[in-house]
């Protein structure tokens, strides 16, 4: 397997056809840093956030995911830019990534890999957001979950980032309010489960 080695510069040989002289010039190529703390979020059961820290020296960054254990690149972000969704992804399975920052047809070298689990996906259709309210959100004990649509819920389902449910009830009227006092802080993911439709929405506890 062959050594990744960084090279601040890379000495260019020219030669002059008409001199017959051979010179020596050189150029800068500086290799870019490493991008650190790469973290993978899931967000839905069809969506992973990445995040990870920029770097001052490159014009954009590579993002890979794990292929067959062959890190794959799959998209860019440009310069500054250190933040990324990845879409229609397929739920409740784990995805691995890592970015390299790039600058003048050099790659840093691969920074931590992350990965995320996608939740647990469901049958999902369209829904006006406007039908659908949390309250308050964030929120630190009660929440209120209210809908306005013509459907009829039955369950309602509170899952964790790591896809893992974590509250399960039945639901009897368009105004459901529940304690979640007991769950630890951060993002929750909550499914609203009738018949025909199912709606989904996050929120956050503080």
């Amino acid at each position: 397997m062959k050594k990744l080695i960084p090279i601040a510069a890379i000495v260019l040989l020219s030669v002059s056809y008409l001199s017959g002289q051979v010179q020596l010039s050189a150029k800068n190529y500086t290799i870019p840093d490493t991008p650190t703390n790469l973290v993978a979020t899931a967000f839905s059961p069809t969506e992973v956030h990445l995040t990870w820290n920029d770097v001052s020296n490159e014009t954009r960054y590579n993002i890979y995911t794990q292929l067959n254990s062959v890190w794959t690149l799959f998209d860019t972000t440009t310069t500054n830019v250190c933040t990324y969704s990845h879409q229609s992804l397929n739920p409740q399975t784990n995805y691995c990534y890592v970015v390299a920052s790039f600058n003048s047809g050099q790659s840093s070298i691969l920074s931590n890999n992350a990965c995320a689990t996608t939740f647990v996906g469901v049958n999902e259709q369209t829904m006006n957001k406007m039908d659908l309210k949390l309250s308050p959100n964030p929120v630190t004990d009660i929440l209120t979950i209210e809908h306005q649509g013509a459907d009829k819920f039955i369950n309602l389902n509170i899952y964790d980032l790591e896809g893992r449910l974590v509250r399960s009830q039945n639901v009897s009227s368009n105004k459901t309010i529940i304690d979640i006092s007991i769950l630890h802080k951060g993002i929750y993911f909550l499914s609203l489960i009738g018949n025909s439709v199912t709606i989904n929405e996050k929120f956050i506890k503080d």
